[in-house]
């Protein structure tokens, strides 16, 4: 499954993309750059709620890549 997900983010990559974060819910979540993919395991506790945790995700990443232009580093904050 990861493989498969990889091969999607090389694809939209391929076409111009710098960055691509896919979410896997609960599985975790996957950055693809042009220097390669890093795979981010989820956070262990209870899920209560799961409604804006990918709007939160962005912005987790953004903040800190608009403060760092880094991706690899954006990608921890997400």
């Amino acid at each position: 499954k990861l493989d498969e997900i990889e091969k999607y983010a090389r694809e939209i990559l391929a076409k111009g993309a710098q960055h691509v974060i896919i979410s896997m819910a609960g599985d975790g979540a996957l950055l693809g750059t042009k220097d390669g993919a890093y795979f981010a395991k989820p956070i262990k506790g209870i899920v209560k709620n799961s409604v804006g945790a990918g709007d939160s995700m962005v912005a987790g990443f953004t903040g800190e890549f608009v403060r760092s232009g880094n991706a690899v580093e954006a990608f921890k904050w997400g």
